[in-house]
C-alpha cells in the first residue's frame, strides 16, 4: 500500500503532530467541533435505569466502532430531556474519555421515532462548521497522533481521565474537507481489507487451537499406535484406551496441595511462594521467596 506524497512539509512545533503538508492547516478541536459530555451534577443513580424509554449509551455499548443498540441500558424522558446538550442523533461522533480512553463509536441506526443520550465518561463530537468531516474526525481519534496527545495530556492513576478543556485545545493539522472526505473514503476501504484478512486469520487461528487440543488429547488418550487393540475405559470421558494401559486417578500416582494437618516444616523456614500471576504458559516462574510462619 502507497500512501501518497506531498511536495513540501511545514515543521509544526506540536510534539504530538511533527511536520505535515504545506497545504493543510494547523486547528483545534473548539474551533470545528460541538463537544459536550454528562456534567457532574446530572450524574445518573441506578434507580434512574430503565426497562425501557431513551437509550442510555456508555462506552461499553461501542461494538466494532458502532453502537450496539442492544445492550444498551435506559432511562426515563424526564432525565433524557434533563440535558439537551447530549441529546444524540445519527451522525453524531462519540468518545470515552474515562478509564479507556479514546474508543470511538459513529451513532447510525437511530429510528425517528427513538431517543438516546450519554451517561457519564464519554463525548459527543459533532462539526461546528461545514470544513468538518465527521468520518475524517472518527479516523483522525484513532491514529497515533490523537493517542500521544491523550498520553502527553491524561490525570489520575487508577483511573485516566482526558477532561473536556483540554481535549477541545488537541491541535492536530488538517486538510480542507474535499480531502478529508477522500481521506475518510480510503481509510474505509482499506481497514475493511485489513480487518477482513485479520478475521480470517482468527478463524485459522481458532482452527489450529482445536487441532492442537485434539492432537494432545489424541495422543494422551489413546496412545500413537493406531492398530493397538482398545478396551473400554470405563469412564465417560475418556471412552476407549489401549488394551494395555492402566485406568487410574490422578490422587493415586501425583502428590497435591498438601493439608494443614501435614506441616512438614519449622518456623521461620524459608519457603517459596508462588502467586497464581506466576503460572506461565507451560512454565513456572519461581522469582519470589517469603517466610511461610503457618500454613
Amino acid at each position: 500500500m502507497n500512501l501518497p506524497i506531498y511536495g513540501c512539509y511545514t515543521k509544526s512545533n506540536i510534539l504530538w503532530i511533527g511536520n505535515y503538508p504545506d497545504e493543510w492547516f494547523i486547528t483545534k478541536v473548539k474551533y470545528e467541533a460541538y463537544v459536550k459530555a454528562r456534567v457532574g451534577w446530572h450524574g445518573l443513580k441506578s434507580d434512574d435505569f430503565t426497562d425501557e424509554g431513551p437509550f442510555l449509551v456508555t462506552g461499553s455499548d461501542f461494538k466494532s466502532s458502532r453502537i450496539h443498540w442492544g445492550d444498551c441500558y435506559h432511562c426515563d424522558l424526564n432525565r433524557y430531556e434533563q440535558d439537551p446538550y447530549i441529546q444524540l442523533r445519527n451522525g453524531d461522533l462519540l468518545i470515552t474519555k474515562d478509564g479507556t480512553i479514546g474508543k470511538v463509536a459513529l451513532v447510525d441506526g437511530l429510528k425517528t421515532n427513538e431517543k438516546a443520550t450519554l451517561n457519564s465518561g464519554v463525548f459527543v463530537v459533532r462539526p461546528l462548521i461545514n470544513n468538518f468531516s465527521t468520518k475524517f474526525y472518527f479516523w483522525l481519534l484513532q491514529s497515533k497522533v490523537f493517542t500521544d496527545f491523550v498520553d502527553y495530556n491524561k490525570t489520575g492513576s487508577t483511573i485516566v481521565h482526558l477532561y473536556q478543556d483540554t481535549f477541545v485545545n488537541f491541535s492536530y493539522a488538517s486538510p480542507q474537507l474535499k480531502e478529508q472526505i477522500q481521506i475518510a473514503a480510503f481509510l474505509d476501504h482499506e481497514t475493511a481489507k485489513i480487518d477482513n484478512l485479520i478475521e480470517k486469520q482468527q478463524q485459522l487461528i481458532e482452527l489450529l487451537k482445536e487441532k492442537r487440543q485434539a492432537v494432545i488429547s489424541h495422543a494422551v488418550t489413546k496412545g500413537l499406535n493406531p492398530d493397538v487393540p482398545m478396551k473400554d475405559s470405563g469412564v465417560e470421558w475418556l471412552g476407549d484406551i489401549p488394551s494395555h494401559w492402566l485406568c487410574t486417578k490422578i490422587k493415586h500416582i501425583a502428590l497435591l496441595t498438601p493439608k494443614k494437618s501435614s506441616v512438614n516444616f519449622k518456623n521461620n523456614d524459608e519457603c517459596t511462594f508462588i502467586p497464581m500471576e506466576k503460572l506461565k504458559r507451560n512454565s513456572l516462574v519461581t522469582d519470589e521467596t517469603k517466610l511461610i510462619r503457618m500454613l
